[in-house]
């Protein structure tokens, strides 16, 4: 349960939740053949839900409320004199204005990821060999953007107003293997590898409706490079 003050009304206190369990199948009795080369064995898996207040940690703080700027020096108004004025006020420097610079969203909420993780822990040949695997899957929803393309010209806003609104996914697999001994009573070695791969996709994305696909990035790996081929 987290709250954050860079939201109002429902979205300042958000419950994001998180289950997790293992089974150690090494500890189970239709394993006990396994046990001259197998020391341990465990299946894990965790899905949680992760709130991130986005906006406070780039400095982009309060963006639900509107914000004014005052300023001067601006077009003038009144008679064609050396002095114009606007009301009974002289001001060589132009008149006062006052005009938003930023539209507040009062419905602005958290980021939300949401998180699988599936894994094997493992030990081998009297607990020398060690194997690690994890596979994961990552939903990145709810991101808070401010679209160009989301709100027409024709709405007539200056500045766009941060939403929830894209969504990216990330999924990979990683995984080590490492094996330790020692020679003699003092010298002790370990050899290892480790490696990973992952891929990501861009599902709701803020851009034209182009009807040309090289244009689109909706669909595509958040690296990627695309375009039109000559």
């Amino acid at each position: 349960y987290n709250g954050s003050p860079s939201f109002r009304g429902k979205n300042q206190y958000k419950l994001f939740p998180s289950v997790g369990a293992s089974w150690v199948l090494s500890g189970e009795k239709f394993m006990h053949k396994t046990r001259s080369w197998l020391d341990f064995l465990r299946l894990r898996g965790e899905y949680g839900h992760i709130g991130w207040d986005g906006m406070k940690s780039t400095g982009q703080q309060y963006m639900t409320k509107d914000r004014w700027t005052t300023s001067t020096g601006q077009s003038v108004f009144g008679a064609h004199t050396s002095n114009r004025w606007f009301g009974d006020q002289i001001d060589s420097n132009g008149s006062h204005l006052t005009s938003y610079n930023r539209i507040g969203n009062p419905g602005l909420s958290w980021e939300v990821r949401k998180e699988l993780s599936l894994g094997i822990d493992a030990l081998f040949l009297n607990q020398r060999l060690n194997l690690e695997w994890t596979y994961y899957n990552i939903l990145q929803e709810d991101q808070a953007v401010r679209p160009g393309n989301y709100f027409p010209l024709a709405a007539g806003i200056i500045q766009y107003p941060f939403i929830n609104y894209q969504k990216n996914r990330y999924y990979g697999t990683e995984f080590m293997l490492q094996y330790s001994d020692k020679i003699g009573r003092d010298f002790r070695y370990s050899i290892g590898v480790n490696g990973d791969a992952y891929t990501t996709k861009r599902i709701i994305v803020d851009e034209l409706p182009y009807h040309q696909e090289e244009r689109l990035y909706k669909d595509k790996p958040l690296d990627a490079l695309f375009g039109l081929v000559y």
